[in-house]
């Protein structure tokens, strides 16, 4: 009897040994977890913010390409009063093709710098895109981590049962 319940005693001793083991354990993947946590959140809000200036940014673009519209418009209107005045004054006519024709230039250069600028944006939201993709991913990872913990919490526990009366 008295050989049994030392053997009992050495078991409760390793038990508790190794119950401390994995309570360390588990905090301190607790801890890194939360680390993690905070640090996605983080990592979010950054996210968020850098969309919130892409944004104003597009804003700021499609205001200025409406500036260029309302800038067109205004150029075409005062070229259609260019041809009635070319109609009375034809020895003109090649002059005004000319200005026309680097007004013209000019535009093409702008919207060149706007598609310049929209691809900059879709590249940065490409990269937001991947980002979100990548911290998506490590949040399934993590998930996937701590449901493993539980898992072997739980027959850690069954087994404490088992083991102890």
């Amino acid at each position: 009897m008295e050989e049994r319940v030392e053997q009992l005693e050495a078991l409760a001793v390793d038990q508790s040994k190794q119950s401390e083991l994995i309570a360390k354990a588990v905090a301190k993947l607790t801890i890194d977890t939360q680390q993690g946590l905070d640090s996605l959140r983080k990592g979010q809000a950054d996210l968020q913010k850098e969309v919130v200036r892409l944004v104003d940014s597009i804003d700021g673009t499609n205001e200025r390409v409406n500036q260029l519209d309302r800038k067109m418009e205004q150029r075409f209107d005062e070229v259609n009063a260019k041809f009635v005045q070319v109609n009375d004054q034809f020895a003109q006519v090649n002059a005004k093709f000319d200005q026309v024709n680097d007004q013209f230039i000019q535009v093409n250069d702008q919207f060149a710098q706007v598609n310049a600028k929209f691809d900059q944006v879709n590249d940065k939201f490409a990269q937001v895109d991947a980002k979100q993709n990548q911290m998506q991913q490590n949040m399934n990872e993590m998930r996937q981590d701590i449901a493993g913990l539980k898992v072997g919490q739980e027959l850690i526990l069954q087994i404490l049962r088992e083991k102890l009366p």
